[in-house]
């Protein structure tokens, strides 16, 4: 009797086996490297998982043709950085929001240009 049943399950495991690997995982990172325009020199690295839907850990939110995000910012005052990134120009807008105790007050936005880079090195 056992034999019988594993006979019929093994075409079972086989074919499930056999779909999961014609259909590997589609977890995808972008890495970009963004310089802003008013300063070269100034840039930020960024780690897209567009599985996650997440920027630098970061929840966002992710279509064709734009990726939203949000950071909390913390020290001697507190604020949000809020970043959209234009997929089809590679620009990145990001304006900051100080929250003040007289009131939120908004920065003027600052534009980069992004380009896709490889992952970073690792150290172990």
């Amino acid at each position: 009797m056992s034999v019988l049943k594993f006979s019929t399950r093994a075409p079972l495991v086989a074919l499930a086996l056999l779909a999961a690997s014609a259909h590997p995982a589609s977890a995808e990172t972008l890495f970009l490297k963004c310089n802003m325009d008013s300063a070269p020199d100034v840039h930020a690295t960024l780690t897209i998982d567009l599985t996650k839907g997440t920027v630098n850990n970061q929840p966002a939110t992710i279509n064709e043709t734009a990726i939203d995000w949000q950071t909390p910012l913390t020290g001697a005052v507190t604020a949000t950085e809020y970043d959209h990134l234009d997929r089809t120009t590679g620009t990145m807008t990001e304006k900051i929001t100080y929250h003040l105790a007289k009131g939120d007050r908004t920065s003027d936005p600052s534009t980069y240009t992004c380009t896709k880079t490889s992952a970073p090195a690792k150290k172990f």
